[in-house]
């Protein structure tokens, strides 16, 4: 719910069946004074996605 989903309704994606949890940003944890930290992303693609 929220902009996200009606923008992507907008374009067309159903994201009324994702059972899961999806970041849309990458805020690393940073343990008291630890060292540097960083993100990776994955790209997720679909296909068949009816």
């Amino acid at each position: 719910t929220g902009p996200v989903a009606a923008l992507l309704g907008l374009l067309g994606i159903d994201v009324g069946s994702i059972t899961g949890i999806v970041g849309l940003t990458c805020s690393p944890l940073t343990i008291i004074r630890g060292g540097g930290s960083s993100c990776t992303a994955q790209p997720v693609c679909y296909s068949n996605n009816s």
